[in-house]
């Protein structure tokens, strides 16, 4: 199924991992504090955000964000596995393009809006196809049982644990990977006129990105050098 704006915040479902729920705390707090001051309020749900970041003065803190990114790990040979979830990718142009239309829109107060490319819902093991038919890199395609997969990271959580450690995947990520988390902009497009472009041009120009940077981010030798485009904005 595909979420729509009319569905609701998902707390039922979400309430019990910590980085969604952390998100829909924030939301309640926003909306408890505009209600007390009387002004706007515009909640933008955007889905998982890929796209290209600062060409001419990458920061640390960037490069560290895209290590952990998907199609870092594609590059790096990283995905351990393919979970048999689905995600809804976006744009962080068209996202930066919907907040200040947010800003500048009367018609926006009061709405929770998702943000999603269009063609930007699927599942897992068709996102990592098409990071391979894009970047010539062979997609990990090896499936394993979700039972399996939470088990043996929780094991390696706790033993991690009780050694005074940690371990670097947590059992509530394989839970939500194990889900589908599709969703439907067309509020936005109607109010905001968000108008994302194709999920492909968004794949490409993450793929050349990380690729051009990645002798700063810590790629392996061998990782093909993408040809460098002029990313759209």
């Amino acid at each position: 199924a595909v979420r729509g704006d009319a569905d609701g915040d998902a707390g039922g479902l979400v309430g019990g991992w910590p980085y969604y729920h952390s998100k829909l705390v924030a939301e309640r707090k926003a909306k408890e504090a505009a209600d007390r001051l009387g002004v706007p309020l515009v909640i933008l749900r955007p889905s998982s955000i890929l796209g290209p970041g600062e060409a001419s003065l990458p920061t640390r803190k960037m490069l560290e964000y895209y290590r952990t990114k998907s199609v870092y790990k594609h590059l790096s040979g990283g995905v351990p596995y393919v979970p048999e979830g689905g995600l809804s990718f976006v744009d962080v142009r068209d996202v930066a393009r919907a907040f200040l239309a947010a800003m500048d829109r009367p018609q926006a107060n009061g709405r929770a809006m998702l943000l999603g490319a269009d063609g930007g819902n699927m599942k897992l093991s068709a996102f990592f196809a098409k990071l391979e038919a894009l970047s010539g890199v062979r997609a990990q395609t090896r499936r394993v049982p979700y039972a399996l997969a939470w088990g043996y990271i929780s094991l390696r959580h706790a033993a991690a644990a009780a050694m005074g450690g940690s371990y670097h995947v947590d059992p509530v990520v394989v839970e939500m990977a194990n889900h589908f988390w599709y969703a439907d902009a067309s509020l936005a497009k109607s109010i905001l006129g968000f108008s994302p472009r194709p999920i492909d041009e968004t794949l490409l120009d993450s793929l050349v990105y990380i690729a051009d940077k990645g002798h700063l981010m810590g790629l392996p030798k061998g990782v093909p050098r993408m040809t460098l485009r002029r990313a759209k904005l």
